[in-house]
C-alpha cells in the first residue's frame, strides 16, 4: 500500500466518521431543541389578581421567617369564585418581607386555568432550561455541520479526521 492509497483509505474514514457525527449531533441537537420549545412553552400566567391573608404556619411548621428576601414558609388564605383556598409556599423569594407578617392581606395571582396554582407576583413562571436547551442544540449542529463542511471541502482535514476517530473511538 502506497502513500497515496493510505492517505485515500483515511481521507474516507475521516468522511465517513464525520457522516456518522453528523448523523447523530442532528439527532441530539433535534432532541434538545424539541425539549427546549417544550419547556419554554410550558409556561404558566399568573394573570387574575385577588387578595390574600397571611395565617401564618400550622404546626408542626416552623414560624413564619423572612430573611433577607426569602421566607421560609408562607401559608396563606384566598378566595376565588366562592371556593375558598390555604396554600402553604415555601422558600418564597420577596422584595419586601415587612408586608408578609400574619393578619396582611397580599395580593395574590393565579392561574385561571387552575385557581389553586398562585404566584406573589404577577409573573410568568418560566423555564430558563428551554432557551438554554434551544441555544444549545443549535449550537450542537452549527459545529457538526462547520465539521461536516470543513472535511467535505478539505481532504487534509478528512485524513486527520481519519485517524483521530479512530483513535477517539478506541
Amino acid at each position: 500500500m502506497n502513500t497515496n492509497e493510505l492517505v485515500q483509505s483515511s481521507a474516507s474514514l475521516g468522511k465517513l466518521l464525520t457522516a456518522i457525527n453528523l448523523g447523530l449531533s442532528v439527532i441530539v441537537s433535534l432532541m434538545l431543541v424539541i425539549g427546549g420549545i417544550i419547556l419554554a412553552l410550558k409556561r404558566k400566567q399568573y394573570t387574575e389578581e385577588t387578595v390574600g391573608t397571611i395565617v401564618g404556619n400550622d404546626p408542626p411548621y416552623a414560624p413564619l421567617s423572612c430573611y433577607k428576601g426569602v421566607c421560609d414558609h408562607i401559608t396563606l388564605t384566598y378566595s376565588v369564585a366562592n371556593t375558598k383556598y390555604k396554600v402553604r409556599l415555601d422558600n418564597v423569594l420577596v422584595e419586601d418581607s415587612k408586608r408578609y407578617v400574619v393578619g396582611n392581606t397580599v395580593p395574590v395571582f393565579y392561574d385561571k386555568k387552575d385557581n389553586s396554582q398562585i404566584s406573589l407576583e404577577k409573573s410568568m413562571d418560566s423555564h430558563p432550561l428551554g432557551g438554554i436547551m434551544i441555544f444549545s442544540g443549535l449550537a450542537v449542529l452549527i459545529v457538526a455541520l462547520f465539521f461536516f463542511w470543513l472535511v467535505r471541502k478539505n481532504n487534509a482535514a478528512a485524513v486527520l479526521t481519519g485517524p483521530l476517530g479512530l483513535f477517539r473511538m478506541i
